[in-house]
């Protein structure tokens, strides 16, 4: 996508605002590390234009995305590596069944009982 360096979304705006309420303060934490990256002119403006419809700067965008993206990265291979560890542990279940406990012989029980006395009306 190629956006013109003189598209006018690309420029920083402030916009004032007038409200009733005394304004709310959200405490967020303090900024203290520093996060370089190189951009080619191309990419800075397409994340310029994009946080201009976003109404946000530059460097508040750039690190909503990078949160996203790593919270979203981390959630996928979570996920990937839950599923491979249940879906072994199932194919163990079902090649190597665990004997049945007291509990489930005399569920077991108790269904026969059930399903016997339905098959004898």
């Amino acid at each position: 996508m190629d956006i013109p360096a003189t598209h006018p979304s690309v420029e920083r705006t402030t916009t004032a605002t007038t409200t009733t309420a005394a304004p709310t303060r959200v405490a967020r934490p303090r900024r203290s590390e520093r996060l370089a990256t190189r951009a080619t002119p191309e990419l800075k403006r397409l994340a310029e234009y994009a946080a201009a419809l976003e109404g946000r700067s530059l460097t508040d965008f750039v690190a909503a995305s990078i949160q996203e993206r790593s919270e979203r990265t981390i959630r996928e291979r979570d996920v990937t590596r839950v599923a491979a560890e249940h879906a072994r542990a199932f194919a163990e279940a079902m090649l190597i069944p665990p004997a049945p406990t007291l509990r489930l012989r005399e569920a077991a029980a108790f269904f026969d009982a059930v399903v016997e006395d339905r098959s004898g009306d």
